[in-house]
């Protein structure tokens, strides 16, 4: 896999972001294999994360210092908008098959006006694959995405339903969806691994219902 950008940090592009656009959608990276489900996703309980304290250094050139522990504090979270990973669903990406880990819904990567739903695959230690999703909340009850549908909204799961149903995104003036695939070399451990990172960021979005605002 190639590496455009090296960084410890998930930079947009310098020169803006540049999108494709297809009719359809229904080809890797974005075809997930995995068993269908026969019931909703369930949300992820007791789970936390570390937080930069307000005080930590914002200067990354002292990269030991900028990921210290102590610039860090845990915080057990309360939200129902994560979903835990499982081994049945995968993605083949240039030759390498993922995983999922995880997936969640939370407050806009570098557009921080939408909330999004991300998707995170790895492979090994040193190869990480992230889907990121827009999320329109709208009054009205058509075009909803199912699988958000199915999570947030405690809607019935239809036959044949699996996390391929994400990808029911609303298409642009054109008819068609939008998204990029960003490839990174991403820094971790205070510089001293590294790993691919690839970013496949969607323009087009999922709509789902107001009423399934998550808590």
């Amino acid at each position: 896999m190639r590496c455009e950008v090296k960084s410890a940090l998930l930079q947009p592009p310098e020169g803006g972001l540049t999108y494709s656009a297809e009719k359809s959608i229904s080809q890797s990276p974005f075809t997930l294999s995995g068993a269908p489900m026969n019931n909703r996703p369930e949300s992820s309980k007791g789970l936390s994360e570390f937080r930069r304290r307000p005080q930590a250094t914002t200067n990354f050139a002292l990269a030991d210092l900028y990921f210290d522990r102590q610039n860090y504090y845990e915080v057990y979270l309360q939200s129902e908008n994560i979903l835990e990973g499982n081994t049945s669903t995968t993605l083949r990406y240039e030759g390498t098959n993922f995983t999922l880990s995880f997936a969640a819904l939370h407050r806009g990567i570098w557009d921080t006006s939408k909330a999004q739903f991300s998707m995170f695959f790895t492979s090994g230690p040193s190869h990480f694959f992230h889907i990121c999703i827009p999320v329109e909340y709208v009054e009205s009850e058509d075009n909803l995405n199912p699988f958000l549908s199915s999570w947030l909204a405690n809607a019935p799961v239809p036959p044949g339903f699996t996390m391929n149903d994400i990808f029911q995104l609303t298409p642009d003036v054109t008819n068609q969806i939008q998204y990029a695939i960003l490839p990174f070399c991403f820094d971790f451990n205070k510089g001293k691994n590294s790993a691919t990172y690839t970013f496949a960021l969607f323009k087009s979005f999922a709509r789902v219902s107001k009423k399934s605002l998550p808590k």
